[in-house]
């Protein structure tokens, strides 16, 4: 069982002149309270593994708004919630290197304390942020099912959001956007993943992962009403590669396409590849790399979206390409308690 209790006080204050702004600083205070208990327990039946709990959860939130200006009244929000989060998982050995896997899970997601802030910040002239103190827990109800076979392992699964919140861009007034975090509807979304790794020379050891996804949006939120659906895939993989004078190098890439953002923004595709070269000296002692990242200056944020009359276009690039130099020096040594073992040679056999 757990009890907790979440308080946090935020006092904002913006000044001008050694005056505070009555307009823009406000008092917020939130309150939580939780009471949770947990059960779990697993059970192993010959070839079947089965494992199954539940959690219940009872929640208390206050929030509180206390604007800076007189002329402006407090805003008040309370809530309770209890809710049952369930797990269940069932497994079957099909042979010595295959197994057959289940699972059905709940869990939620909470938002964080800054977003819940309803007061209007001017980040510039046309951008506002504003936080929403009626935001609610999303929960994620989640089916999959997975088969691994030596090297390989496939994975089937549906996730679907409800009360799904993130942040959104909307107009305000004629030539301004204020962002804002809202529960806007429910997101679903299929997916196929393929996982192969295996050691394919004494000098080559392999890593690759690729995904076949569905994203679905419904948008159900004040007057707007709008589904969004878009398929995407993903590929990465991942060489080591032993070389001459015992360097190894890692060589890695991946690429995303064309997909669904959290709301109405679609990213487009992307990709990059890295190399890494390292080498140990002082028998494993010395440990040197050197990394670099996005090689082709490839990895970047685009994305484009419409709402109504409302249409986003925005790009760039984060600290992706980087050169990097790493040293790592163990001191010390490890000690290991001996191990022996007495067998007759004819029972070895």
């Amino acid at each position: 069982m757990k009890l907790s209790t979440i308080r946090s006080k935020n006092d904002f204050r913006f000044e001008a002149n050694g005056q505070v702004d009555l307009e823009r600083s406000n008092y917020f205070n939130y309150n939580e309270k939780n009471a949770e208990a947990y059960v779990q327990s697993s059970w192993q039946l010959g070839k079947w593994q089965l494992s199954g709990g539940l959690r219940l959860e009872y929640m208390l939130t206050d929030n509180l708004l206390r604007p800076y200006n007189p002329a402006l009244t407090e805003e008040t929000n309370q809530e309770r919630r209890l809710k049952l989060f369930p797990n269940l998982s069932v497994g079957y050995q099909l042979g010595e290197q295959t197994k057959l896997l289940a699972q059905y899970s709940r869990r939620q997601d909470k938002p964080r304390y800054e977003d819940l802030n309803p007061f209007e910040y001017l980040l510039d002239e046309l951008t506002y942020w504003k936080g929403n103190p009626f935001l609610k827990p999303q929960t994620n109800d989640k089916v999959a099912l997975n088969l691994s076979h030596r090297h390989l392992s496939v994975n089937l699964s549906y996730n679907r959001l409800n009360h799904y919140f993130t942040s959104l861009t909307d107009a305000y007034g004629n030539d301004k956007v204020v962002m804002t975090t809202k529960n806007i509807g429910r997101q679903t979304q299929w997916g196929l993943e393929v996982i192969y790794s295996r050691r394919l020379a004494a000098w080559w050891d392999i890593n690759s992962n690729m995904g076949l996804f569905h994203f679905t949006n419904r948008l159900h939120y004040e007057q707007y009403r709008e589904t969004y659906r878009r398929p995407s895939l993903t590929f990465s993989v991942s060489n080591e590669l032993a070389l001459p004078a015992k360097i190894k190098m890692e060589l890695s890439g991946r690429y995303r396409s064309r997909r669904q953002g959290g709301s109405y923004d679609v990213a487009r595709s992307s990709g990059s590849l890295d190399i890494g070269l390292n080498r140990a000296f002082l028998r494993e002692r010395l440990h040197l790399s050197l990394l670099m990242t996005d090689i082709f200056h490839t990895e970047r944020w685009d994305g484009y979206g419409r709402k109504g009359t409302l249409y986003l276009s925005s790009w760039g690039y984060s600290e992706s390409r980087q050169v990097m130099f790493r040293a790592r020096y163990t001191f010390g040594k490890r000690k290991f308690k001996a191990h022996e073992t007495s067998i007759e040679e004819v029972n070895r056999l």
